[in-house]
């Protein structure tokens, strides 16, 4: 007698997705928190706080390839304890850095300087406070923090580089006292932070400026700490809290004319977000439960978020590398294994996702357009039961049957890659389902 098969999609059906990706460590990490994550000349740079990566010297910043890592130059160093990379971003084949510290290499440059591949070099003088933003719109730099001097230029928190010297962005926050993100949709620049009025326009804690003059968002968000991002063709504005407590984390959306809620009161957060693969990705820094995570998918069917992993909390950053997701923060555990503030996303199922072929069981056509054939004819006292999972592990149909031959339309699902494993009682063989 034929052994019972179960047929499902890369997991058992009621496995968590957790289970099989999650958050697993690098051999080798950093000593303290990450703030921003971005690829540079093929390679994952990290900036934050800590002095070690990888076992060498790397002060506040440094490369990471895949395998090991190594310092840009003599780093960033700042006599204050405090001393931070905030912020990272790339323009014309340069690396930006921006946070709280005095110098880069040997240039002294308070708070901003740029990395060209072999040396630093700095914009003035610099601020004289934190730049925790930084962006470019129309082919120049723009700087937002704390600061009312940058190179001696006297400014409101916000400044822009035209190549020379540092210029104010209008009159600036004229009420309030720091900008916390920048991001350029629909040809005008936003600002993101902690004012009730900038350039003397009265706004809650976002604005757009045209070039020109600065503008509203329609009635603004509650709260300034998160990230901006655009997304199918909107902006989304993560406006959660800046610490941990029981106040809700928000995530916005605005199309240019319209601010609505996408979601609220989740892991997600909006601290910072990612496009990967044609999926939204997001997280947060509230402490949850503690066998969640904080960061998050965004479910397109329901319009809800999906955690994504375990046991992962205090989320800043995220990036995509090598066609894998990274996430940094102020963490040191990621799946009950020691990783120190960074982790990436991997199958900890022990899968190893090639196609296998099993003489009792035929899968075709593959690659699929609309209908798959699942054959069983040599299979006798059977059940099945089917269970479409994508290769995030989310369950996106099931089904329970008992014919020998069985077709699946498949024209609702988007292209892709999916899974099919073939469980008995004693083995498991695993296909990959190509959808056209």
């Amino acid at each position: 007698m034929k052994r019972l098969f179960i047929l499902i999609l890369f997991i058992v059906t009621n496995v968590a997705y957790s289970q099989i990706m999650d958050w697993t460590g690098l051999s080798q990490t950093v000593n303290n928190n990450i703030n921003s994550l971005i690829q540079y000349n093929s390679k994952l740079i990290v900036g934050g706080s800590f002095t070690i990566a990888g076992g060498l010297p790397a002060n506040k910043i440094a490369s990471y390839d895949g395998t090991s890592w190594s310092a840009l130059g003599s780093g960033i160093k700042g006599a204050w304890s405090g001393s931070n990379v905030y912020e990272l971003a790339t323009f014309n084949n340069e690396l930006y850095a921006a946070g709280q510290f005095d110098s880069a290499g040997s240039v002294g440059c308070k708070n901003i300087a740029k990395w060209n591949g072999i040396s630093w070099s700095g914009f003035g003088s610099g601020a004289n406070s934190g730049i925790y933003a930084i962006a470019f719109y129309n082919g120049q730099l723009y700087a937002g923090g704390t600061f009312n001097n940058i190179s001696g230029v006297p400014v409101k928190q916000i400044a822009k580089w035209n190549g020379i010297t540092w210029q104010s962005v209008g009159a600036g926050i004229t009420y309030g006292y720091s900008i916390s993100d920048l991001c350029v949709y629909q040809n005008e620049l936003y600002a993101l932070g902690t004012f009730d009025s900038i350039g003397n326009l009265a706004c809650r804690n976002i604005a757009r400026w045209n070039g020109t003059n600065w503008n509203n968002v329609s009635f603004g968000v509650p709260y300034p700490y998160g990230d901006l991002h655009v997304w199918q063709n909107k902006l989304l504005i993560g406006a959660g809290t800046s610490t941990n407590s029981s106040n809700s984390t928000q995530i916005w959306q605005w199309n240019g004319s319209t601010l609505t809620l996408l979601s609220e009161n989740n892991d997600a957060g909006g601290c910072a977000f990612l496009n990967s693969n044609n999926q939204l990705y997001s997280s947060g820094i509230i402490s949850g439960s503690a066998n969640k995570s904080n960061v998050s998918v965004w479910n397109s069917t329901n319009s809800l978020w999906d955690t994504v992993g375990t046991k992962i909390k205090q989320v800043n950053a995220l990036c995509e590398f090598n066609n894998e997701i990274y996430c940094a923060g102020d963490f040191k555990i990621a799946t009950g294994a020691q990783s120190d503030y960074i982790a990436k996303l991997a199958n900890t199922t022990g899968i190893n996702g090639q196609s296998l072929n099993n003489e009792n069981i035929k899968i075709y056509p593959n690659p699929v357009n609309d209908k798959l054939i699942l054959d069983f004819d040599k299979v006798t006292n059977y059940e099945i039961k089917l269970t479409i999972i994508n290769s995030l592990g989310q369950i996106i149909y099931s089904l329970n049957n008992s014919s020998q031959k069985q077709k699946i339309d498949l024209s609702f699902l988007a292209t892709g890659i999916y899974y099919l494993k073939v469980q008995s009682y004693s083995e498991q063989k695993l296909f990959k389902i190509i959808k056209e």
